[in-house]
């Protein structure tokens, strides 16, 4: 769930999947189907923007520890319904992301680091977005941003509890509202839980849930809430 600083909150239910093969290629798929209730009106409900994504690992692989780095795709498609306020613009990416594990405790395992650069874009303004720059006389543009995240993972007891840190980063390049412009960074916190036995029926269950909230430049929204519930099928 995001709560929304200005307008509304907006929860959001995602049925997602990936699909692993030759070991280094990643393709996936998220419906979003979005609940928003604004202040003071009624809410609205129905499917968002459709993602997909492709993801390629370039290289590594270490004896000890892990090093890998890869390229990221994604294209959430404007099939939302942007009258209603739920989705409708769409927008594309493309990532760099790199990890790396650093051995803190002989008897532990490794402390993960990944970082994340990234170009991201609208297809097409939102309704806002576009009501505000015909009431101005601006063009309509396309939000374009930066993304650079930081990550920290360590898997303890057995790799059964994750606590996971991450900095987020986004600096907005070009906005129809120059306000919106700028760098605001929101620090994450979380957890991936794994608690079932692994030869049990329910050993693919796995569990996360987080909180991110905006610590600095420009504020997008107060907070968002996340629950993941993540079912792994074969693989080696």
């Amino acid at each position: 769930m995001e709560i929304d600083a200005d307008d509304a909150n907006v929860q959001e239910t995602t049925l997602g999947g990936t699909w692993v093969f030759a070991r280094r290629v990643q393709i996936g798929l998220e419906i979003p189907w979005e609940v928003v209730m604004p202040r003071g009106a009624g809410s609205t409900a129905g499917l968002s923007d459709v993602g997909f994504s492709t993801q390629l690992l370039l290289c590594c692989e270490r004896a000890t520890g892990f090093t890998f780095v890869s390229v990221r795709g994604e294209v959430d498609a404007p099939t939302g319904d942007s009258g209603r306020d739920l989705g409708g613009n769409g927008a594309f990416s493309f990532s760099l992301l790199a990890g790396h594990g650093v051995t803190v405790v002989e008897s532990q395992q490794d402390l993960g680091v990944q970082v994340q650069l990234g170009y991201q874009q609208e297809i097409r303004p939102t309704r806002d977005e576009r009501e505000e720059a015909d009431a101005s006389g601006s063009p309509r543009v396309r939000e374009k941003q930066l993304v650079w995240n930081t990550a920290f993972t360590w898997p303890l007891l057995d790799r059964r509890v994750t606590p996971v840190l991450e900095v987020l980063g986004t600096t907005t390049l070009d906005a129809v509202d120059r306000a919106d412009q700028g760098t605001s960074v929101d620090l994450g916190v979380g957890v991936w839980l794994a608690p079932f036995a692994d030869d049990g029926p329910f050993s693919p269950a796995t569990f996360a849930a987080g909180w991110r909230w905006p610590v600095g430049g420009h504020r997008d929204s107060d907070g968002e809430a996340l629950l993941i519930l993540e079912w792994t099928f074969g693989g080696d």
